[in-house]
């Protein structure tokens, strides 16, 4: 039983496939295949009026990738993929499953934590379905990233020059530093005390307070 593997990166491929054997083809994708599109309302890629569906589309760099690896599995009995251990990696698996699911050949998902024979080996015994919960996790962060940065980086390039973008996450920490400031500026000092004092009895010492301010 042949069985494909698809790692990431080129060096990996040959190392596991000097660890592996003839039995195994291994190969790599070479990191992302597809991409989000650039269409659409505003050139998102993402259609926000129905739910933010994303529109992906093969890289074109990633073709000839795509067309070694659909070659290979058509010549082994399962396809294993070993993207990297993140939901990167867990999103590169969801998109080469979508591609490669028409060949009608098992699909499972292995992790190589490190890139050692004992380690391949017990993960090859590990076989699990890709995650989708993992997978949308990145497919958010990738949304958000090009609503965030079409919409909020022409304004930067109009006001401020070009050579600018903004994305998720500094927009939304500016923005909170920005209503900080502002509420710093704001702000009305009042003088006012409180009273604390110490005291004893025969046993203890203990201290008391008044539970208001006392306002001049």
């Amino acid at each position: 039983m042949k069985k494909l593997i698809i790692v990431e990166s080129p060096k990996k491929a040959d190392k596991i496939q000097n660890y592996l054997g003839d039995d195994y083809i291994v190969l790599s994708c070479k990191g992302h295949i597809t991409e989000l599109a650039k269409g659409g309302r505003f050139g998102f890629g993402v259609d926000i009026e129905n739910n933010f569906k994303p529109r992906y589309i093969l890289s074109e760099d990633k073709v000839s990738v795509l067309e070694a690896l659909m070659d290979a599995a058509k010549e082994c009995d399962q396809i294993l993929i070993a993207s990297d251990p993140d939901r990167e990696g867990e999103a590169i698996a969801w998109h080469l499953r979508k591609r490669l699911e028409d060949l009608e050949k098992p699909i499972k998902r292995v992790l190589f934590k490190t890139i050692d024979k004992k380690t391949i080996l017990k993960s090859l015994k590990d076989q699990r379905d890709v995650d989708e919960d993992l997978f949308h996790a990145q497919e958010a962060r990738r949304i958000l990233d090009r609503l965030v940065g079409f919409m909020a980086s022409p304004f930067l390039m109009n006001f401020f020059g070009p050579n600018l973008s903004a994305g998720r996450v500094q927009s939304v920490v500016t923005r909170m530093v920005i209503d900080r400031e502002r509420e710093i500026e704001q702000f009305i000092s009042e003088e006012f005390f409180t009273i604390q004092v110490n005291l004893s009895n025969k046993k203890e010492n203990f201290i008391t307070k008044y539970p208001g301010k006392l306002m001049i």
